[in-house]
């Protein structure tokens, strides 16, 4: 498929509650290469900055539009586009299941994020809005797969905000932009070399750690 193509299916994916982008990367198997590509950017600067140029063009496209459009389609259609995405990701998983060759440590990965993605959200519902704090929810849930950014908002009552902030990036207010990229830039540096390390070293544990992500995403898109 298409390179733009996949990065706008992925951008759509991003700005629905409950969707994880990344998740879909894995599925559309461009995740691990946007990884090294931004790990290993200057070692080979013509190629990776091309690919990541192409997944940017539809993934901001996918984004900007999406800002304004698929909040309404996805209250109108809540349950269908819930269903679609759930289905996208879970045919993803034998794959993972196959790579990480451990279901016990899925099992316990599992209960442990799930707790710690619960604990969180009520842990920042109690901080008022910072668009630094923001940005770098915005970087982590947009690498780390499972995790969506967007339903981590809704669940703090900042997705309008920030909806709004993206609809009318044209208005350019210093005030909630800047913050919010300084933190996502911030963040998305060291969650990539993270990951990056964490495929090459342990790539069992990686994996599991992936399956548990979506299995997550899956029961927090439903409840």
């Amino acid at each position: 498929m298409n390179l733009i193509l996949i990065g706008f299916v992925i951008g759509i994916g991003k700005v629905l509650p409950g969707v994880s982008g990344s998740m879909l990367a894995i599925r559309f198997k461009v995740y691990y290469y946007v990884i090294e590509a931004i790990s290993t950017f200057f070692d080979d600067f013509k190629n990776n900055a091309w690919y990541l140029f192409r997944l940017g063009v539809g993934f901001i496209s996918a984004t900007i539009i999406g800002s304004k459009l698929l909040f309404f389609i996805f209250e109108s259609y809540q349950l269908p586009l819930k269903v679609l995405f759930t289905i996208l990701i879970i045919t993803g998983f034998p794959e993972l299941l196959k790579k990480s060759k451990s279901i016990s440590s899925i099992v316990i990965m599992t209960i442990i994020i799930y707790l710690f993605l619960t604990s969180i959200n009520n842990l920042l519902y109690t901080c008022p809005m910072n668009f630094f704090i923001a940005g770098i929810i915005e970087a982590i849930s947009t690498i780390i797969p499972g995790l969506s950014g967007t339903s981590i908002y809704l669940n703090l009552g900042w997705y309008d905000d920030i909806l709004l902030m993206f609809s009318n990036l044209y208005l350019f207010e210093f005030s909630k932009i800047v913050p919010f990229f300084i933190g996502f830039i911030i963040s998305s540096l060291f969650t990539v070399k993270f990951i990056y390390l964490m495929i090459n070293k342990s790539e069992h544990y990686f994996y599991s750690f992936i399956s548990a992500l979506m299995i997550n995403s899956i029961i927090l898109l439903f409840i």
